[in-house]
């Protein structure tokens, strides 16, 4: 599923860009949307206010704890926002709905499917994956068109897991656990030979 990218017409993003510039003390009433989003162009702030108004945004440490240089996510913001200039609250704005959207979509799934586990993310493509005891195609597909506005999906598909997917499935486990032997001798928890223990991988 792919959840849509931002526009500066729809609600979240005036929305977010109203809470952040009020956090900021830039504005104290609403302005016309044009007003809104040029002056979230013309406002640049730094790494610790990006954090704090992210901290702010959302009551707890979601978006703030992407903002670093080791996030795939969020290292780009945390890139701009350690700049000499800074990083805009438009650009700001755009991360934060984005990253919301996703996280309603993970919710959704979690709430929907407790055997969901998300296999991929690739910016605001995300797949994953439910067990299908008891669970149809045609059901998950009517879910999620039920709510596909709702959480902004712009693309979806449902398929059974192929035969290949599984197979790249062992295969990366079994990629995942070369790397942690020497010589083909599993070293274990610490990397150590003297160190080993024996662990059994269930798909």
């Amino acid at each position: 599923m792919k959840v849509k990218h931002p526009l500066d017409e729809d609600r979240d993003v005036i929305d977010t860009t109203h809470k952040i510039l009020r956090d900021l003390q830039k504005i104290s009433e609403d302005l016309e949307t044009g007003d809104l989003h040029r002056l979230a162009e013309d406002t640049s702030i730094d790494l610790d206010q990006t954090k704090n108004v992210c901290m702010n945004l959302t009551g707890d440490d979601y978006l703030s704890k992407m903002i670093n240089s080791d996030n795939p996510t969020g290292y780009h913001i945390a890139k701009l926002a350690s700049s000499s200039v800074g990083i805009t609250v438009d650009e700001l704005v755009g991360f934060c709905v984005e990253e919301l959207r996703v996280k309603a979509l993970a919710d959704f799934f979690q709430s929907s499917y407790t055997s969901a586990i998300l296999r991929e993310r690739q910016d605001a493509k995300v797949r994953y994956e439910i067990l299908s005891e008891g669970v149809s195609i045609s059901s998950v597909f009517a879910n999620i068109e039920k709510n596909k506005d709702a959480l902004k999906i712009d693309d979806y598909g449902v398929s059974q897991t192929s035969l290949e997917q599984i197979f790249n499935g062992f295969a990366a486990i079994a990629e995942n656990d070369k790397k942690n032997t020497v010589d083909g001798v599993q070293t274990g928890c610490c990397g150590r030979l003297s160190c080993m223990q024996t662990r059994t991988v269930y798909p």
